[in-house]
């Protein structure tokens, strides 16, 4: 028996749409390792060759090698009626015809069912040999997609020639001529590197103002107790003079009558907390500054936070790098290249591998698995 279940079905639609425009019956060739498709296209220029890894389903069971026969357009179609995020299914029993795929919709409790016609399909499997490769070129997959997508109005053809300069695409058409270079970029790690190297002077820094201002403080202290002693000492003394007087005056003291008139609280004016502010030692409207810059710090950072949930972060890496043996110059269909980029949503990266007088390796690697074209390039006449 064969079992397949995928967390998310818009990771199948992508995949399919992938190879949609090369291959219309291929075979799903399964076992514990997981799906894997190898097939040419009807003029036998271009080979596609993907795998589903088993470690990327959330439950996968295959007893025993099986292959799936299936039309690409007609799975297609079933699996265009479930959600993205629906929980799908592949199931198949061993000697069966019929494949059943099963959406389950979390939220609603929704199940729906299918029942898909598998076919004999008789496909020789070709052997890829190791290859390596004069040139290596990695872009981000939107690049490739926009330069494959720009030049496709320039002519049928695309020359790509991998140099010590960089990387260039050029097409040459009827109504005129086009190109794209590309430079080697190195990552983006240095910029973080300086950034930590800044805030670590500026933790340096923070940390000294606040040893002076513990000193200050320490100082002010001692200042305060010394004026409160002596304060003391003086009321002390002043008591004893005053003493014998106050008893005196008591006696004086007659009491007043009520008035019928109603007391008056005086009122009680509040400091601002400016007044405050002014009323404290340095060291202290420095603390105070210090915690409002903080918290307004805080505040930032807290929006920050938010914008970031509303805005999904943008991680792709746009840096191109190129890894060159010798320089490489080859002709291809710039239609067959169209296709290709079909993959771009599967993968930020695309990988194209080249050497002369050999077909060219467009890699897309995702988490679950690869989708690799390789296609032959044109004859030049001399």
């Amino acid at each position: 028996m064969f079992e397949a279940k995928l967390s998310k079905a818009g990771l199948l639609k992508l995949v399919l749409e992938s190879v949609k425009e090369l291959v219309t019956d291929v075979n799903f060739d399964c076992d514990e390792e997981g799906m894997k498709l190898q097939a040419m296209d009807n003029s036998h220029v271009a080979l596609v060759s993907l795998q589903l890894r088993s470690s990327g389903f959330t439950q996968y069971r295959c007893d025993r090698t099986m292959t799936l026969g299936i039309n690409i357009g007609s799975f297609q179609k079933i699996v265009r009626c479930a959600s993205n995020d629906d929980i799908l299914t592949l199931r198949a029993q061993d000697d069966a015809d019929l494949l059943n795929v099963i959406f389950e919709t979390e939220k609603t409790d929704r199940l729906a069912e299918y029942e898909m016609k598998m076919m004999d399909i008789d496909i020789e499997h070709l052997g890829i040999p190791d290859t390596d490769y004069d040139a290596e070129i990695s872009l981000p997959s939107s690049e490739f997609n926009r330069i494959i997508r720009d030049l496709k109005e320039m002519g049928e053809s695309v020359r790509i020639e991998a140099t010590k300069e960089g990387v260039k695409f050029s097409a040459d058409g009827d109504i005129g001529k086009g190109s794209v270079m590309l430079k080697h970029t190195a990552a983006t790690k240095k910029a973080n590197k300086d950034e930590k190297k800044s805030i670590i002077i500026n933790d340096e820094d923070e940390d000294e103002e606040d040893e002076e201002e513990e000193r200050e403080e320490e100082e002010e202290e001692e200042e305060v107790k010394k004026s409160k002693k002596k304060s003391k000492e003086d009321n002390e003394d002043r008591g004893e003079n005053e003493g014998g007087k106050k008893q005196a005056d008591k006696k004086e003291v007659k009491k007043e009558p009520d008035s019928d008139e109603p007391d008056y609280e005086p009122e009680v004016t509040q400091k601002s907390d400016e007044d405050e502010e002014g009323d404290l030692p340095k060291s202290k409207k420095r603390k105070l500054e210090k915690g409002k810059k903080e918290k307004e710090k805080n505040g930032d950072v807290k929006k920050d936070k938010k914008k970031a949930k509303a805005e999904p972060k943008d991680e792709e890496d746009f840096s191109v790098s190129i890894s060159l043996q010798q320089s490489v110059s080859l002709t291809f269909s710039i239609k067959y290249l169209s296709n290709f980029t079909k993959a771009s949503p599967l993968a930020s990266r695309v990988t194209l591998h080249m050497s002369n007088e050999v077909p060219l390796l467009v890699a897309y690697e995702f988490e679950t698995g690869y989708v690799r074209y390789y296609l032959a390039p044109k004859i030049e006449d001399d």
